[in-house]
């Protein structure tokens, strides 16, 4: 699952939740394993980005995407 963001994690998120960050000329690229995150980690998941829980137990990544500054 893809979602689009205009706050990136921060680098605290990007630790804990084993984030694989890679950056294109237009994007940032946040990719997130959900097969070995724990249901309390899903759950501050689904704060932070609106997903429900439910979603993101039946998806194996969530991806996020976040516009680089351009200029």
């Amino acid at each position: 699952m893809t979602k689009f963001v205009h706050n990136a994690p921060s680098q605290d998120e990007v630790y804990s939740f084993n984030m694989q960050v890679s950056h294109s000329e237009n994007y940032t690229t946040y990719r997130i394993p959900l097969g070995s995150t724990s249901e309390g980690q899903k759950e501050r998941l689904s704060r932070r980005y609106g997903i429900p829980v439910r979603i993101l137990e039946d998806e194996r990544e969530l991806i996020i995407k976040i516009m680089n500054e351009v200029g």
